[in-house]
């Protein structure tokens, strides 16, 4: 039956056949064919409903008159279930037995006239005596097998010498095989012949009885519908006879009858089967005709076939378009842009609308601006329509044709509109908003089309989560930078409001010490003592003031440095005796200096790096109580290292990484006079001014020892404004290869940078505002590592440039390299390089 006409397309058929028994496999392939054949839109559910629970057969529904259906053709149902899809006016077609009536329903007549042509010709095989078993129907699902077993029972009642029994058993064939097992074995006789109702439980029923010892190569065994095992059996002789329900033409008939009803023709109550019987007379031109028949499908498939690949292809690549383009995307309109870009391009939709939900006000807002430019005001739920529906439902809804649908109405506001797809817009569990797509065209949609379409929504809905997160994150940042820099500016007016009345106290305390008679009158000893801690606490106050000041200066990127050439070493022993002639020498430690004779010439602030070193050896001063304390040089080009060594407390491991944080120095131990904190902050921010890199190594109740390497410089050359730390080399397996995308290129910077932190991928995500899976896809995808493993490899090969030089313990080079815990730094190494810190140092030495 082919129809002509343009509104061919406009058909659109759902299909659920979704039983594994060969019948209705034929059956379904048949079905499928003879739809590409007439050019109908198919929606497959290929899901077996007596499966499914009450609610899940529900949710099944929905879904697919959601689909906007012509006709809806399935293997069985029962009235409950019949009744929506009646209610929404789509005709339904039953492929097997129903009680559902209704205008709008049709189903088979059944099969009792070919089950009593079956009986007859069993009894009359038998003579008219004997036991004959039948095996089927009667248990819960949607087909009990009435006209089979009634045709049967009718044709015995002309052989009185023939006794029936009967076993209700499950149609499928495992959950029968596992039945028979006990039944056949308490059934008490050897039955003269076994007919089952579907081939499947006659051939299940002939092989238990055989392993039981009921049936033998005299036993009768037939079923019904025309299987090739079957018929195969019929041809071998361990069968009968199958009652043939000619499964290619049912399935053909099934998918004419619903595209005339589609087309708006009346449905009969019934329609009829093609059947006949399978003897032993015509099994080899029945066997023939199914072979050809099966040989035909896959070809009238293959259009089918690749149609449903070129969809698959489409699906695929719009999805890995949307993916590569919009994870990077933080703008919401930006996504939305791109989004409809590739939507349009591959789906063919002519306009895009997106709705935000408002949970709170319960509301969609739309997320784009009027025709004149104007906000859209938000749709109350109540007033949304088809938006609303999709959006407690949860489901897509699509209409393939607008303006010919029986469930939609049109839509008075969009009438150029004829198709149309509404998909919610998900972050997990959370609905976010909806993806509201129009077509001027009539579009089909296979059901991989529409699940393809909800990917790509729910990436959206994953991009739009990202994008609000990076903008939260801005904006936080954005406050938290204006209130330093609120803090910066009051701190350098607070500080600069101190240090006049402190230079007031320190100028009339100095002048006391100087000159104790300067009004002419002798001061007593006491008051001279008193005003000499006045003048040291306020030279202290000063010191702290001008900390302060830098430090702020510093945070706003208004500390600046003035080089100048320097003889380093006459340079190094004025700062070394100007300090130790400040400091009280006490007999248990020993001040020591280590320069060679020969430095070459630094270009440096001069009084900055004073100050660096000051900072540093006063440092040493407060936590050495005894032992050394140490000033050292040499030059390691293309730098000049300077180092303080002291024997003191040492540094609290969980400090190590933070000590040059602001105040994280003050977290230690406290002696009297021992700082807040600020110095170490200060000399970190003044080395990098300087284009250099600053670094410590310490052990608690062994010593510390905190290296400075500044660079080595021409006279005249320029100086960075704002260098960067001394970075290691990596090697070219770090490196990150040409293509990658901005979200690597930015973590590996960040790992770079700060490589020696205890960080996690958690907080690698919020500082480049993503989540951590889509961090860890992206990353994989463009260095073949995780951020994890990427971060091993930094710090074992910072460990091994560390190992190289030798100078360091394997704890402190475990220190530098990111690891608290030296034991578990040594693992790591291992099983990195294959050989323990120290190993490797010997080999490389």
């Amino acid at each position: 039956m082919e129809s002509e006409g343009p509104q061919r397309r406009n058909i659109g058929i759902g299909i659920q056949l979704a039983s594994a028994d060969p019948f209705w496999v034929v059956v379904r392939e048949s079905a499928y064919a003879r739809a590409h054949e007439l050019g109908v839109r198919v929606v497959s559910r290929d899901l077996d409903l007596q499966l499914l629970t009450g609610d899940e057969q529900v949710g099944w529904l929905e879904e697919l008159l959601a689909q906007d259906l012509n006709a809806l053709v399935v293997q069985g149902i029962d009235q409950a279930l019949a009744r929506p899809v009646l209610e929404a006016g789509v005709p339904l077609i039953v492929a097997s037995e129903s009680d559902v009536h209704h205008p709008l329903a049709t189903s088979p007549n059944g099969l009792y006239d070919i089950a009593q042509q079956l009986g007859r010709q069993v009894a009359e095989r038998l003579a008219g005596q004997g036991r004959i078993l039948v095996l089927g129907g009667l248990v819960e699902g949607f087909e009990r097998g009435y006209s089979r077993l009634h045709g049967l029972l009718q044709a015995m009642k002309a052989f009185p010498g023939i006794r029936v029994g009967h076993i209700p058993t499950p149609w499928a064939a495992d959950a029968a095989r596992e039945y028979l097992s006990d039944a056949l074995a308490e059934l008490g006789y050897r039955p003269d012949a076994i007919i089952g109702l579907s081939d499947l439980l006659a051939l299940a029923a002939r092989d238990v009885g055989r392993n039981l010892g009921l049936v033998d190569e005299r036993t009768l065994v037939a079923g019904f519908n025309g299987d090739l095992l079957a018929v195969a059996g019929v041809l071998s002789g361990s069968m009968f006879a199958t009652a043939d329900i000619m499964p290619n033409l049912l399935g053909r008939q099934l998918v004419d009858i619903a595209y005339r009803a589609g087309l708006g023709e009346p449905l009969t109550p019934h329609f009829g089967y093609h059947t006949r019987l399978i003897t032993a007379d015509n099994a080899a031109a029945a066997a023939s005709e199914k072979l050809v028949a099966l040989a035909a499908l896959p070809s009238l498939l293959s259009g089918f076939s690749r149609d449903l690949e070129q969809r698959r292809v489409t699906q695929l690549n719009t999805s890995l378009a949307i993916g590569q383009r919009i994870g990077s995307l933080l703008d919401r309109q930006q996504l939305r842009h791109e989004i409809a870009d590739e939507i349009r391009a591959n789906y063919g939709y002519d306009d895009l609308r997106l709705f935000l939900w408002s949970e709170r006000d319960k509301q969609l807002v739309p997320d784009m601006p009027g025709e004149a430019g104007e906000r859209v005001a938000p749709i109350p739920l109540a007033e949304a329509g088809l938006l609303a529906y999709t959006l407690l439902r949860n489901r897509p809804t699509f209409i393939a044709d607008a303006q010919h649908s029986a469930p939609y109405p049109p839509d008075s506001g969009t009438p150029d509109c004829r198709s149309r797809v509404i998909l919610p817009i998900r972050f997990g569990k959370e609905l976010l908003g909806l993806l509201d797509l129009r077509s001027r065209h009539s579009t089909d949609h296979s059901q991989l089309d529409l699940v393809g379409l909800q990917v790509l929504s729910d990436q959206l809905g994953v991009a739009m989560r990202n994008a609000r997160l990076y903008g939260e994150a801005l904006a936080s940042r954005a406050a938290a930078e204006r209130a330093s820099l609120v803090k910066s500016h009051l701190l350098i007016n607070v500080s600069h409001e101190l240090r006049t009345p402190v230079n007031i106290i320190q100028g009339y305390s100095q002048t006391a010490l100087t000159r104790p008679d300067l009004y002419g009158i002798t001061l007593p000893a006491a008051l001279i003592e008193d005003f000499g801690h006045i003048w040291h606490s306020a030279e202290h106050l000063g010191r702290l003031i001008n900390d302060l000041l830098d430090l702020s200066r510093a945070e706003i990127d208004e500390l600046e440095i003035i080089p100048e050439p320097i003889a380093t070493r006459s340079f190094l022993e004025d700062v070394f005796e100007s300090f130790t002639a400040s400091v009280p020498r006490e007999g248990a430690v020993a001040w020591r200096l280590e320069v060679p004779a020969e430095l070459p010439e630094l270009q440096a602030d001069a009084l900055r790096l004073r100050q660096i070193l000051f900072n540093l050896l006063s440092n040493a001063a407060k936590f050495t109580q005894a032992g050394h304390i140490t000033v050292g040089a040499q030059v390691e080009a293309p730098d000049l290292h300077l180092w303080v060594e002291d024997t003191g407390c040492g540094i609290a491991p969980e400090l190590q990484q933070r000590i040059f944080e602001a105040f994280a120095a003050a977290e230690q131990p406290r002696r009297p006079g021992q700082g807040i904190g600020l110095g170490l902050r200060l000399t970190h921010e003044l080395v990098r001014l300087h284009g250099g890199n600053i670094s410590a190594a310490s052990e608690q109740n062994v010593g510390s020892t905190f290296h400075i390497y500044l660079p080595l410089r021409s006279r005249g050359e320029a100086l960075p404004a704002r260098a960067a730390p001394r970075q290691p080399a990596w090697p070219a397996a770090l490196e990150l290869p040409t293509n990658a995308s901005r979200i690597s290129r930015q973590a590996v910077g960040y790992l770079r940078e700060h490589y020696a932190d205890s960080e996690t991928r958690g907080q690698i995500a919020e500082q480049l505002g993503v989540s951590v899976s889509y961090l860890t896809r992206i990353f994989r995808h463009d260095l073949g590592l995780t951020p994890s493993e990427y971060l091993t490899r930094l710090r074992i090969e910072r460990a091994k440039e560390l190992l190289c030089a030798g100078n360091l313990t394997i704890t402190e080079v475990a220190s530098q390299a990111g690891y608290n815990d030296a034991a578990y730094f040594s693992r790591v190494f291992r099983q990195e390089t294959g050989q323990n810190p120290l190993a490797f140092r010997r080999h490389t030495h």
